[in-house]
């Protein structure tokens, strides 16, 4: 969250009124870059770039970020780094504050020139309240927010309206580098106008659904049922590595808002940075920072000084370590299925990567009460392999079929590679 990551001057003793701007930037993020590679992420996902001012959205630069210039110096420092800029950006709607409701009698007035580029009610769908979230004619067509910040919906289905939201595309990551989007409320655009948005932009693009199919693995103990969720999108997702694959973000309670444990907080993340698809970290998970919903859940990370020491920050560091090598050593692990070793209630044991580079994982939802045991995962080394367990240090070797014993406890995940392989 660009306002809440990093201010130019780096200062970190300033309040931050959550409802207001709190002077986050651009230079900001440069200036903390360090912070971010050192975890081992690749790329940085920042919100939207346009202007929202107190009451009328418009497609120019939002200079409370900063100028064209910081943000093209911003990718600019980020390529430098072989790492990439994605930006948030909405195409569904555009966004004015108003003194009431849409269902008022009479509606408060929009005032349509305020919205740039679409400036002119001729461009948006009539008014009216999404009642059923299953009927895509009733979702795609009606007002997504309709009280305090009205967001009249864009007619997606018009040729003026696709051929102006792909000049603005082409020209946004034309100017400034951009290497990848995240598309707002993709559920609320229908397949034909997303598919050519993405071609004009014609860079990686990411879509954003708001569900809530995912079952409660690390906070209601339910770990048979995340097993079945990624088995789930094993075979109903036609390319499963272009999907994100998260624990927090900008739009729900944090973890630790739902329930303060480290070791579990420890398990959910180390299940997000080495299952299949994209691990994305939202800013201060790694310093499991608190906030049950929006805003309070965007606060700003400066608070904690960026300390570098906290046994999350150290945790997502040591988990991109071992798949960004087993990355550079095999170029099929991205593509190669995370495969179940064991289950039970409480312990999911999965390898991921081909013979010599698999990294086996095993996951408890127990938390830091939770005792110690032996597990021994199926046989997924060859025999007589020496192995590392990543977060201690500690070696085991595979006996003559394969198996390795490990050594849980205190809810604690482990993460196993080959030693032959850690260079």
């Amino acid at each position: 969250m660009t306002d809440s990551f990093a201010r130019t001057d780096g200062s970190t003793d300033v309040p931050c009124d959550l409802y207001k701007y709190c002077g986050g930037s651009w230079a900001g993020i440069i200036n903390k870059l360090d912070y971010i590679q050192e975890t081992g992420f690749g790329a940085i996902q920042i919100p939207p770039v346009i202007e929202y001012p107190p009451r009328y959205q418009n497609m120019y630069m939002n200079e409370n970020f900063g100028t064209a210039e910081d943000l093209k110096k911003l990718a600019d420092e980020l390529h430098k780094r072989d790492m990439y800029l994605m930006v948030d950006v909405v195409i569904n709607d555009m966004a004015q504050a108003i003194d009431g409701t849409m269902e008022d009698n009479p509606p408060p007035t929009i005032d349509w020139t305020k919205l740039i580029p679409f400036n002119d009610e001729k461009y948006y769908h009539p008014y009216c309240k999404i009642t059923d979230w299953s009927d895509p004619e009733n979702y795609q067509n009606c007002w997504f927010g309709a009280e305090v910040v009205a967001l009249p919906d864009l007619k997606t289905e018009d040729d003026t309206v696709v051929s102006m939201n792909q000049d603005c595309i082409k020209e946004l990551v034309g100017n400034y580098s951009i290497d990848g989007l995240r598309i707002d409320a993709t559920k609320h655009v229908d397949d034909a106008y997303l598919t050519s948005f993405g071609e004009a932009a014609g860079i990686f693009t990411m879509g954003e659904v708001y569900t809530d199919d995912a079952p409660a693995a690390f906070t209601a103990g339910n770990m048979p049922g995340l097993a079945q969720m990624v088995s789930t999108v094993k075979d109903g997702c036609k390319d499963f590595t272009l999907l994100g694959i998260f624990l927090e973000n900008q739009d729900i309670p944090r973890f630790a808002s739902l329930i303060d444990d480290i070791a579990l907080a420890k398990n959910a993340m180390a299940f997000t940075i080495l299952t299949d698809g994209i691990p994305i970290e939202f800013q201060g998970q790694e310093q499991h920072l608190t906030g049950d919903y929006s805003p309070y859940n965007r606060d700003a990370i400066w608070k904690t000084g960026y300390n570098t020491n906290v046994s999350l920050y150290k945790l997502t560091a040591a988990l991109n370590k071992p798949r960004n090598h087993a990355i550079s050593l095999d170029n099929t692990y991205i593509s190669n299925h995370s495969k179940e070793l064991y289950l039970d209630g409480s312990t999911y044991a999965t390898s991921k990567g081909s013979e010599g580079s698999q990294i086996v994982s095993v996951f408890s939802n127990q938390g830091s009460k939770g005792g110690a045991y032996q597990l021994a995962p199926s046989e997924e080394f060859a025999p007589g392999t020496e192995v590392m367990e990543i977060l201690n240090c500690k070696k085991v070797t595979a006996d003559n079929v394969g198996n390795i014993t490990v050594e849980m406890g205190a809810g604690e995940p482990k993460v196993f590679f080959p030693v032959m392989n850690l260079n």
